[in-house]
């Protein structure tokens, strides 16, 4: 039996998430949606398997084209506007906004995804692992 691990909701509750299994790790996205939907140089994504998250609620969506060129389904609250969970069927893995989650979630960022898309105004720093896309 799974039982409920780790959970959270967008900042208005109308969506929320839950994770049965331990995430598989985490990184700092660098991506142009990640910017614009943080308003900062990157945020806090936690990545798990798709079997392992439940998203409740009836999130928005629209479709963008990701950093990596490929057409990407984005998620949102209707309500309150926070992004949520985006699935990514072709490989069985939840990319989670470290924001949905309450509490800690048991894992730190482990690499720096979508570096080449970083804003000029910032400078990556520290030791972990940097990846173009």
């Amino acid at each position: 039996m799974n039982t409920v691990k780790h959970a959270g909701s967008c900042l208005c509750g109308q969506i929320r998430v839950t994770l049965k299994g331990e995430p598989m790790t985490a990184a700092l996205c660098h991506c142009l949606h990640c910017q614009k939907t943080s308003s900062s140089a990157f945020s806090l994504v936690v990545l798990a398997k798709a079997d392992d998250v439940t998203i409740e609620g009836n999130p928005a969506t629209y479709m963008d084209r990701g950093d990596s060129g490929e057409e990407v389904m984005r998620l949102f609250c209707g309500k309150c506007g926070s992004v949520t969970p985006v699935v990514e069927p072709e490989t069985g893995v939840v990319f989670c906004p470290a924001g949905n989650l309450d509490g800690d979630f048991g894992i730190q960022a482990q690499n720096h995804r979508f570096g080449g898309s970083k804003p000029p105004w910032h400078t990556i720093t520290g030791e972990l692992a940097q990846h173009e896309v």
